[in-house]
This record gives structure tokens, C-alpha cells and sequence, in this order.
């Protein structure tokens, strides 16, 4: 249905072959633009269609390679020379990191895959309140010397440690922070603590509306001062008879860690 003068520009019948890529990398070395390059190479191969793409088709691939000028990459293989850790970032990335980059989400609670790694990613948030992604890193092993491995090649490919950084509640991780990040403010995730919630109250607690709300108005309050927080942390585990309840002591024990009060001098 496409006439034969035209079927050259289809999708399906344009591609940047290798000997055209390879040209295209000679011309920008010499500082020749895309198009410039295409007009070159269709005064090589004689019209046209006999180059097999179009001119946007070598000014993306320029385009391509200037992304992939920015990507770094770490890497670090074990006794078998197998891979072991990897964390890399592009550079938009790096990019938003530059930008947006103060808080930082670290997750690690994520399924390994069929190789067996772990999978992990910083996040954070733009000015539009939208995710972006700082970086990924996949590891064979979920300890120390693992976390401390990613959060320094995070620190290395994006030129600083952010300001404050949010994990789930995993203890080892909570230490290798503050040795790694020293000077970086640390954060459990509200999200992580409360889906526990649900499953660390007795059940007639689970579907108590007055409960939840009692406990979000003294948790997610984050205009009193920490010393009223800790004035009306009793309330309602004395009302609802949770004072003996071990997960909430220990919640109340790493406060600071989590309850947006202790984060008011922050901004």
C-alpha cells in the first residue's frame, strides 16, 4: 500500500547499521553535525533511499550517544570473577540528582531476581511532586558490606551524600548509614511502619476507625514540638490498652527516626 519511491521511510525498513554508526562517530569527531553527515553519506552511497534511515534517524543516534557519554557505572565481581554488586546512573539522572537530589529514597525491600541479585533504587521527588530515579543497584547479598558498598558508589557517581535519606526499618542498614553517611539524616518510611500497623494491633483494633484516627492525629501532627508528641504518644496506647504491646515500645524507642515532629528543623 506504500509506494515503492517511499517504502524506504517506513519504521520498519529504517536502521542505523553498524558501518553508518561507525560513520556517523568518524563525522562528530571531526565536528560534523547529524545532518551535515547524512547529506555526506547520500553523496556516498548515490540517492537517498539507498541509506536505509532518514537525517532524524542519525540526529537520534547522536543524541543516544551523548546520553551515553554521562552514564557511570560501578562494578565489583567475586573470587570467581562473577559479577557480586553493580549501581549505575545516566546522566539525566545524575542530572536530577543535582536538582532534586537532597532527599532521597533508598529501597531495598524488593524480590531478587532469577539470578538471584537484589534488586535496590534511590528515588526522590522533582518540583512537580513526581518520582524520579537517581539510581539502581543490584547485589547477590543483603548485608552490611553490601549496603556500605552501594551508598559509597552512590556518593562517588553523584559528587555528594544527600541530606536526608529514607529506608525501611532494616537495622543493619540503619547502622551502615550512619557510619557510611555520617553527616546525612536518616528516616524510617511512614509508608513501611504503617502497613505494619494493621498486623501489630490485636484484631479488634484492625477495622476500629476511632483507633486510626488517634493515632494519626498524634503521628502525622508535624506542627507540635517533639516534647508534645511524646506528651500524647500516651494517649491513645493507654486508651486502646497498648502500653504492653512490644512493637509499639520499640516504635516509641526510634521516634526520632520516623515521627515528622523530630523532622520540623529540617527543610
Amino acid at each position: 500500500m506504500v509506494p515503492e519511491a517511499t517504502r524506504h521511510l517506513m519504521n520498519n525498513n529504517r536502521n542505523v547499521d553498524e558501518f553508518q554508526q561507525m560513520f556517523i562517530i568518524s563525522a562528530a569527531k571531526a565536528n560534523i553535525g547529524s545532518m551535515r553527515a547524512f547529506r555526506f553519506f547520500r553523496e556516498i552511497v548515490g540517492d537517498y533511499k539507498s541509506v536505509g534511515c532518514t537525517g532524524n534517524n542519525f540526529k537520534n543516534f547522536v543524541r543516544d550517544l551523548k546520553l551515553g557519554d554521562g552514564f557511570k557505572f560501578f562494578h565489583e565481581v567475586d573470587d570467581e570473577k562473577k559479577l557480586c554488586r553493580i549501581i549505575w546512573a545516566d546522566d539525566v539522572s545524575v542530572k536530577n540528582y543535582k536538582l532534586f537530589g537532597e532527599a532521597v529514597s533508598f529501597d531495598a525491600t524488593y524480590n531478587t531476581n532469577r539470578y538471584n541479585f537484589i534488586f535496590t533504587h534511590f528515588t526522590g521527588k522533582d518540583n512537580h511532586g513526581r518520582c524520579i530515579s537517581f539510581a539502581v543497584a543490584l547485589f547477590n547479598h543483603e548485608d552490611s558490606e553490601s549496603y556500605t558498598w552501594v551508598l559509597e558508589k552512590f556518593e562517588l557517581v553523584m559528587g555528594n551524600a544527600p541530606r536526608i535519606v529514607i529506608t525501611d526499618q532494616d537495622p543493619g542498614l540503619k547502622k551502615v548509614v550512619a557510619s557510611t553517611w555520617k553527616e546525612t539524616r536518616h528516616r524510617f518510611c511512614m509508608w513501611h511502619i504503617n502497613i505494619k500497623v494493621a498486623e501489630k494491633v490485636p484484631q479488634r483494633l484492625r477495622d476500629d476507625t476511632d483507633f486510626k484516627l488517634a493515632y494519626d492525629r498524634v503521628v502525622w501532627n508535624d506542627n507540635d514540638e517533639p516534647q508534645v508528641f511524646e506528651e500524647n504518644w500516651n494517649n491513645p496506647m493507654e486508651e486502646y490498652d497498648l502500653t504492653s504491646t512490644k512493637w509499639f515500645s520499640d516504635m516509641y524507642q526510634d521516634r526520632s527516626m520516623w515521627i515528622p515532629a523530630y523532622f520540623r528543623d529540617w527543610s
